[in-house]
């Protein structure tokens, strides 16, 4: 019998935002385990529920949409995996849309993150000029350690879009 799988988005907020990807992965497992929705395993010695999540959200950051897919045994009611699975969890970490998964893996389907920052700005004219003087730029490079060794990292390849807009004054 083929697997169904599914593809979640789901959100996390407040005190969640600190949990790791792999202590992520390890909670919505024993969620899922809890809902009693009929997910299927991996074969071998220690089979483990065939679950996983996109790119990784970085720790200490709030997320609107994240992705994770999951096979199940057989075929279930889209409705009744979101309301199976969010009765286990708690309110800040909500599944709120479900589609049956394309073939191709789910990081392979990911072309990028958005990230929205809000900034709070002492020199309103100095911080827009700042702005306008990156956006202009064709190279940002920027200092990155990873344990002992320090590397340089061209940060504009990384942007592909930059939109600032000022609320409540603020800066999003």
């Amino acid at each position: 019998m083929d697997k169904i799988v599914y593809r979640l988005a789901f959100y996390k907020k407040g005190l969640l935002k600190y949990i790791s990807s792999i202590d992520m992965l390890n909670f919505m497992s024993r969620a899922l385990r809890r809902s009693g929705l009929p997910v299927a395993y991996s074969q071998g010695y220690n089979p483990r529920p065939l679950i996983s999540l996109g790119l990784p959200c970085p720790v200490g950051i709030e997320s609107k949409k994240e992705w994770l897919d999951i096979s199940l045994s057989y075929y279930i009611e889209k409705e009744d995996i979101l309301n199976k699975w969010n009765k286990e969890l708690p309110k800040d970490l909500q599944f709120f849309d479900v589609m049956e998964s394309p073939k191709s893996s789910l990081i392979n389907d990911t072309y990028g993150i958005n990230y929205e920052l809000e900034v709070f700005v002492v020199d309103e004219i100095s911080f827009l000029e700042d702005i306008e003087r990156f956006k202009k730029s064709n190279e940002v490079y920027i200092l990155v350690r990873r344990g002992e060794k320090i590397k340089e990292i061209d940060l504009k390849r990384h942007i592909y879009n930059m939109k600032i807009e000022k609320r409540d004054n603020k800066y999003n």
